[in-house]
This record gives structure tokens, sequence and C-alpha cells, in this order.
């Protein structure tokens, strides 16, 4: 006597591994010859961007950039105050044991803080604190018993 079943597919998604991460990144930035010389910082601030995500084996690898906005003090007599948009590109690799290359990855960055110190008139030195959240996660199908058909003579149990 034949059993007929009934089968369905269920994906599971199960987090593999977390990972929380502070890094820093920095660079020299020369003004432009349009802009005039810097006298003072006024205030900065910046927005990540990532625009590529790597899985590896034992590791994920993120590309992006910090998009700053810095406002200063100008170098002139009638000390007007001027802007500066800068970009700096990162690239950060981080060890994760369990990862494996077909998984998913959700990661998130945040600027934790931006300095930014006149080094001349024409250059600048800005730096960025930023915290990196990682998650990766794996999909897998998995297939079960819906029903079972053709029951006669077979004794089946519907509830515990």
């Amino acid at each position: 006597m034949a059993v007929e079943t009934a089968k369905d597919s269920l994906t599971l998604n199960q987090i593999i591994e977390q990972k929380r991460d502070i890094f820093m990144v920095e660079e020299d930035c020369i003004v432009p010859d349009v802009k005039p010389d810097i006298l003072n910082i006024i205030s900065n601030s910046g927005i990540v961007c990532i625009y590529k995500k790597e899985i590896m084996d034992g590791k994920i690898k993120l590309d992006g950039c910090v998009n700053t906005y810095i406002m200063y003090l100008a170098d002139t007599e009638e000390n007007q105050v001027r802007s500066l948009n800068t970009n700096i590109d990162f690239t950060q690799t981080i060890d994760m044991e369990k990862v494996r290359s077909n998984m998913s990855l959700d990661a998130n960055i945040n600027l934790k803080g931006l300095e930014a110190h006149v080094l001349n008139g024409r250059k600048i030195h800005v730096k960025a604190i930023l915290e990196v959240d990682a998650k990766v996660s794996s999909n897998e199908q998995v297939e079960y018993i819906k029903e079972i058909n053709n029951l006669r003579d077979v004794q089946c149990l519907n509830k515990e």
C-alpha cells in the first residue's frame, strides 16, 4: 500500500553572525583654486554612502565614501563664510568566521564623529569615525509534508 503525501516548501532565514566594528578614515583635502584660503573652520557634517557590499568565505568587504560638508571662514578682507564639499573613500574588510559567499549581508554604517583641522591656508585634514553594524544570514529552502492522502487502514495522529 502506497501512502501519498502533499509537500510544500518553506524558506528559513537564519542569522549566522553579527558584528559591530568601529574604524577610522582620514584624508588631506586641498582647497580648489577658485575658493579663497581657509582662516578657520566653523562647522562640518557628513553622510556615509555604501556602494559595494561583498561576502567572501570568512570575511565581508564594504566599499563606500563619506561625503563631507565643511563651512569655513575665508582669509579675505571681508571674512566671508564659504563652504567646501569633499569625499573620503574607504574600503573596510571585517573578519567573520562563519560567513560563506552564498549568504546575504545587511550592513549599516553610521558616522560617529567627523573632525576637520586646518593644515595651512590651502589644505585641511579630515578624519571620520565610522561604526559598522553587520548582520549575515543564510536562506535555506526546506520541504515539509503538508498532508497525507490515501489513509485506508492506517491510523493517523492529528493532535498531540
